[in-house]
């Protein structure tokens, strides 16, 4: 076993959402966006 999570080490949670996590998808889906928009102005 391991020893509890200190406060330092806990992982934001919000209303029950990982903020981690979410911001994430929020990067990944703007790299998406970005690629698409790259795409479409350089074939």
């Amino acid at each position: 076993m391991h020893a509890p999570l200190s406060a330092s080490e806990k992982t934001a949670v919000i209303d029950g959402r990982n903020a981690p996590i979410g911001a994430l998808r929020a990067f990944v889906t703007l790299l998406v966006i970005f690629h698409h928009t790259a795409m479409t102005y350089h074939p």
